[in-house]
Order: structure tokens, then sequence, then C-alpha cells
């Protein structure tokens, strides 16, 4: 990997910007009195409320995660990131990859008018 790296070196003040999927690591600084502050923030459109990094995002892949939405109302999912009904993320397709993904997840009130 070392061959393949792209130092980004910058003075007193400079602000690195990367995404979580960059692979980096800290060097040591040449005086004993330097330091490196780091903030780690994230960013999402505001009307996707489900772009997290706990909660939904994190665990809706996980087969105890699928187990746990089973007979859980749009309300109590709506705690851990999933839209409400009548959120505009939801249509046919969603909705569809929503009961294939969590088969024992009634997406009945996520449908609303629309049909299979």
């Amino acid at each position: 990997m070392y061959e393949h790296e792209i130092v980004a070196t910058g003075g007193r003040g400079t602000l690195l910007a990367y995404r979580s999927d960059v692979w980096h690591r800290g060097t040591d600084f040449g005086r004993p009195d330097a330091a490196r502050a780091v903030l780690v923030a994230g960013f999402r459109p505001a009307a996707a409320e489900w772009f997290s990094y706990d909660a939904f995002g994190r665990l809706g892949n996980s087969r105890v995660f699928a187990k746990f939405v089973e007979g859980k109302s749009p309300e109590d999912l709506a705690l851990f990131g999933i839209p409400r009904p009548g959120h505009p993320y939801w249509n046919a397709a969603t909705v569809d990859a929503m009961a294939d993904k969590y088969p024992g997840l009634d997406v009945t009130p996520w449908r609303g008018d629309q049909s299979r």
C-alpha cells in the first residue's frame, strides 16, 4: 500500500477533508510540542433522516435487525431512522425492497395508496 500512497501535508491551520473510506495514517511530528486535532463529522441531505452512523444506517443489513423489525410499527422504526409512511422516499420500488429485505415486517403502512 505504501508504494501507492499520496502524501497530504499542510502548514499550521490546514484542513484536510476526506471520506471515511480513505485509508490514512498519522505520522510523527518533528516537534514534541506539536499536536493534531481531529473532528469527525457526517453530512447528509436534510430529507434523508436514515443516513446515519448509528441506528439504521449501520444496523440495517444485519440479521439481528431484520428479526428485530418484525411486528414493529412505523413509529417504532422511525426511532432508528426508517422514514415514516408518506415520506417522499417511499414508492412502489422502495417499499418492495423493504419487504424483500425484511420479510417479517408488515409494509402495508408504507404502501399507502400504492399497489404492488
